[in-house]
């Protein structure tokens, strides 16, 4: 019979596969050679007072703002660091702000939202599925053009022409043209929408 903690553990994990989501952890925005790994992280917020005393009749002036934070695995992400990232999508990433101690086998971090315009060339979690094969889970650089949108796979793989590279739940495309580790795919060859 395990012991309560073991039982609390495998609830935990358990909790974490239910509700994860794909992020790439990027160790630094800047620098576009920085080594980076995909990673499960659960998103949560929380409402929070900023700006007044709180217990005091001082009357400053307060306001409510949305904390984002995420609780990654300590297998994942042994030690995060400040001022990295974690990248989940097009136009949505997270700067790690502070990290609380670690929880067993969970670390809490807090979150500073990115604009959308520091997100565009941070690698991305996404999903490959061949014409012919199984889903293949993979990290890739989007690059917009006029009429293309280029795609740069950092796994090392190479897709065919008509297989489809699924981005989110609502953001996916079928490939037009392939290179080394790359492909293209026209605008209007996509399914849901695109924010550049």
């Amino acid at each position: 019979m395990s012991n309560f903690r073991d039982i609390k553990r495998q609830a935990r994990l358990l909790v974490h596969d239910t509700m994860k989501l794909p992020a790439v952890y990027v160790s630094s925005r800047s620098d576009p050679l920085a080594p980076f790994r995909l990673v499960h992280m659960r998103l949560t917020s929380k409402n929070a007072a900023i700006g007044g005393l709180k217990g005091t009749s001082f009357h400053t002036v307060e306001r409510e703002e949305v904390l984002p934070s995420a609780i990654v695995l300590v297998s994942e992400v042994p030690s995060p660091v400040r001022n990295e990232v974690l990248s989940l999508t097009l136009g949505e990433a997270y700067q790690i702000d502070y990290v609380e101690p670690k929880d067993d086998i969970t670390v809490k971090v807090n979150l500073l939202a990115l604009d959308k315009a520091d997100c565009n060339r941070l690698p991305i979690p996404a999903v490959w599925i061949p014409v012919v094969g199984t889903a293949i889970p993979v990290i890739v650089r989007v690059d917009y053009s006029a009429a293309l949108v280029k795609m740069k796979f950092e796994n090392g793989v190479s897709p065919a022409v008509g297989d489809l590279i699924s981005l989110s739940n609502d953001v996916s495309f079928r490939v037009d043209q392939t290179g080394p580790q790359y492909c293209s795919v026209s605008r209007n060859n996509y399914q849901g929408p695109l924010t550049p």
